[in-house]
């Protein structure tokens, strides 16, 4: 076919209007930063209104120009972006973070996974380069929250009380070590309407004979929100029982547990860096930047990110390290045959002295 004639091209694409409020008669707009966060404002939440307002007056915008007030160069550039040298052989876990670009302050947020390797007190988080030099870090902890699915099971034959069992699912379901501490339970109830006493034990109070965590248990029209239960525990295998009096049990849907995970704040040349999570016998960094805390955590850091968590190829195994690493039902049980195995030698020592 002969070639095309009078050809027309119309682009269509998505436009990005902004609303604000007319606070004075000349506003400066500025863009374009690769380092700053989204804004927050109280605005946000005259969302719905705004969108479907009609009659916005519309702004004119003059040409574009260079700001005469742009200055690029490293934030703090008289803080040291690596430390003192470290043996990383005393760590089980390591994660990559993806190169950095250039030298900034970046933040990494760390998730449920990386806390179930490390001790409640982070003091067995480090971040180092390729030549295991420390890199030093802030962590600004309960930074975010993470939803983690648990596995809900009503007890088979059905009892009374009602014994609904509440295990993490995923990676963390057979995660070793202290774990992440739940914030808070959210528990999805089919019922429209209930109001039961009810009891929360965790598999580790219950050990310890520890009393339950008691509650109302309660839902009144129109309410569909999911039930919150405000507990501070570590993540693990938990039992609901719900006195159902009379009543049909409840249908207990799903349940997620909420966890706080922390934000590590570092500054950082361009290359790789790497995450060492998980070791019982280091003790808790400290850097000069600690004296920058509030500069560092207010400013707005680039996101880092950083690869799957793998183990350590140059971590050295102790019996400490291994004692941690097993199932908590094998320690037990070995705890207990080294026991029988002492007290029969006892026993017989005793029989032929005698």
């Amino acid at each position: 076919s002969p070639p095309l004639r009078s050809l027309r091209v119309r682009l269509h694409g998505s436009r990005v209007r902004l609303l604000f409020p007319v606070s004075a008669e000349r506003l400066t707009l500025y863009y374009g930063n690769p380092a700053t966060r989204a804004p927050a404002y109280d605005l946000e939440a005259l969302r719905p209104r705004l969108t479907q307002a009609i009659g916005t007056g519309a702004a004119g915008i003059a040409a574009e120009m260079v700001n005469p007030e742009f200055r690029r160069e490293p934030p703090l550039r008289f803080a040291a972006t690596l430390g003192a040298a470290l043996d990383a052989s005393g760590w089980s876990r390591v994660r990559p973070i993806l190169p950095l670009p250039e030298e900034d302050v970046y933040a990494l947020t760390l998730n449920a996974d990386d806390l179930a390797f490390l001790r409640p007190d982070l003091a067995d988080l480090r971040v180092v380069d390729a030549e295991d030099l420390q890199v030093p870090f802030l962590i600004d902890p309960g930074f975010a929250e993470e939803r983690l699915p648990m596995k809900v099971e009503r007890t088979d034959p059905p009892a009374r009380p009602s014994v609904y069992l509440l295990r993490p699912a995923g990676s963390l379901a057979g995660a070793g070590g202290e774990g992440p501490r739940i914030s808070r339970l959210e528990i999805e109830v089919a019922d429209a309407f209930f109001e039961r006493p009810a009891r929360l034990i965790h598999a580790r109070n219950e050990s310890r004979r520890e009393l339950p965590f008691s509650l109302a248990f309660s839902r009144k029209p129109p309410a569909t929100d999911p039930i919150v239960l405000a507990i501070s525990v570590p993540l693990g295998e938990m039992r609901l029982e719900v006195d159902d009096g009379d009543n049909a049990p409840l249908d207990i849907r799903s349940a997620y547990a909420v966890v706080r995970v922390p934000r590590v704040v570092f500054k950082a040349a361009p290359g790789s860096l790497r995450i060492l999570l998980g070791n019982s016998t280091a003790t808790a960094p400290r850097y000069d930047i600690a004296g920058l805390r509030g500069e560092l955590l207010a400013y707005s850091a680039i996101t880092a990110r950083a690869g799957d968590m793998t183990e350590n190829r140059s971590a050295r195994r102790n019996w400490k390290s291994l004692l941690d690493a097993a199932p908590r039902s094998a320690v037990v049980w070995g705890s207990i045959l080294i026991a029988l195995v002492a007290l029969v030698g006892l026993t017989v020592r005793t029989i032929r002295s005698a």
